[in-house]
């Protein structure tokens, strides 16, 4: 068997969420194919640090693929990326709280 690695329940954790559309409808993929992902309009990987609570905080996102995602739709994929990892509770480090003002446009 195969010997557990001391801390590792407490390594961050990159969740890639693929987006692609249905008509206005936006599907949301974990761990997408290689079909699934050349179909995605574009790719969020959201970085989920599970070292300081019970809850993960969000510490890092990234936007693969050309165009500007809804804020609604960034939230969307966040909640989508928490409760895939067994989190229902959105928890945002300060710097990350700062950063989603300073440089996402929010669109209604």
């Amino acid at each position: 068997a195969a010997k557990k690695i001391p801390g590792v329940e407490n390594a961050p954790v990159v969740v890639t969420v693929s987006l692609l559309r249905m008509g206005k409808i936006p599907i949301l993929i974990v761990d997408a194919t290689a079909e699934e992902e050349a179909c995605a309009f574009a790719q969020i990987h959201v970085v989920l640090d599970r070292s300081r609570d019970a809850e993960p905080t969000i510490c890092a996102l990234h936007k693969a693929g050309g165009g500007a995602v809804p804020f609604a739709l960034l939230q969307q994929v966040t909640s989508f990326c928490l409760e895939a990892s067994g989190s229902s509770r959105i928890v945002v480090s300060e710097s990350m709280h700062h950063l989603l003002q300073d440089n996402f446009i929010i669109q209604q």
